[in-house]
């Protein structure tokens, strides 16, 4: 009889803390703990492995390869088509905000490829020079609304590949 109170007591006890758990909310201060020091918070003067760590928490892509590594998915760009010829692509900006709760728009996307491809200090501007053009355009309701931008790349061959984070060689 006293090993069948203890299991309806360890029982209740369960049920207990069961109830009363929390969920975990996404508000506050993330802390990670490293062993070293980032040495920038701007990704395009860093190619180390300890600042990449740092970005994929703090900052987001257009598109990204999913957990199969074998198609591309959504980020930044909610949708994105490439023009039959392969050399244009159109990302349709999803609504997101920065930090401060300022509205990401096409202009900071076109922005951000073209400082990679452009600012002196970029250590991967030689693997965005193919991208010719990058302007922001807002759509009319006709064509779907929302914020898009347009990248062109100057010279691109299936031989060639592109390697721009942005780009598909198939339309999502």
């Amino acid at each position: 009889m006293t090993s069948r109170w203890k299991s309806i007591g360890l029982a209740a006890i369960v049920a207990g803390l069961t109830l009363t758990a929390t969920y975990a909310e996404a508000a506050g201060v993330l802390t990670i703990g490293r062993r070293e020091d980032s040495t920038t918070f701007d990704p395009i003067k860093t190619a180390q492995n300890i600042d990449n760590w740092v970005f994929s928490n703090v900052y987001d892509v257009l598109i990204r390869v999913d957990k199969t590594g074998t198609k591309l998915e959504p980020g930044l760009a909610e949708s994105w088509t490439t023009s039959d010829d392969g050399l244009t692509y159109v990302f349709k900006i999803r609504d997101a905000k920065f930090s401060d709760g300022s509205p990401l728009t096409a202009e900071d996307a076109a922005f951000s490829l073209l400082r990679i491809r452009d600012d002196a200090a970029s250590l991967w501007s030689d693997s965005y020079k193919v991208i010719d053009t990058a302007v922001a355009t807002v759509c009319s309701m006709s064509a779907g609304s929302g914020a898009r931008f347009r990248a062109s790349t100057a010279t691109y061959s299936a031989s060639e590949p592109l390697r721009l984070q942005a780009a598909s060689p198939n339309t999502r």
